[in-house]
């Protein structure tokens, strides 16, 4: 599991980062647990926005990419029942309930579908 937080950055001043680890172990409650030695803090003054027809990734998304190549997730197996819940709700957020949106959606299903 790879994971952000934005809460590691409450209380400290500066410049923030956003940090990614790897989680392999859960606790009691059942939250991700981070493994010892494994985060990774990336900092910069950067857009992570792109336009979905754009070729290119933004400086944010390359910088990503690389790290998470770096640390294996690219190799990992790919969980698409809830990788596909989540593109649901972020579509539903985005574009609602519209017939342009549902499209949108199920095309970014296809791609998955396509990963192997």
């Amino acid at each position: 599991m790879a994971a952000t937080r934005r809460r590691l950055k409450a209380g400290r001043s500066g410049m923030q980062s956003d940090a990614m680890w790897t989680a392999e172990s859960r606790d009691e409650d059942g939250k991700p647990v981070r493994d010892p030695g494994s985060i990774t803090y990336s900092a910069a003054i950067e857009s992570a926005a792109s336009v979905d027809t754009s070729p290119k990734r933004s400086e944010f998304a390359e910088r990503v990419l690389r790290e998470t190549t770096r640390r294996g997730f690219t190799d990992a197996s790919l969980d698409r029942f809830h990788a596909k819940e989540h593109l649901s709700r972020v579509g539903k957020v985005i574009y609602r309930d519209s017939e342009q949106g549902k499209k949108r959606i199920q095309r970014r299903y296809d791609e998955l579908d396509q990963v192997s």
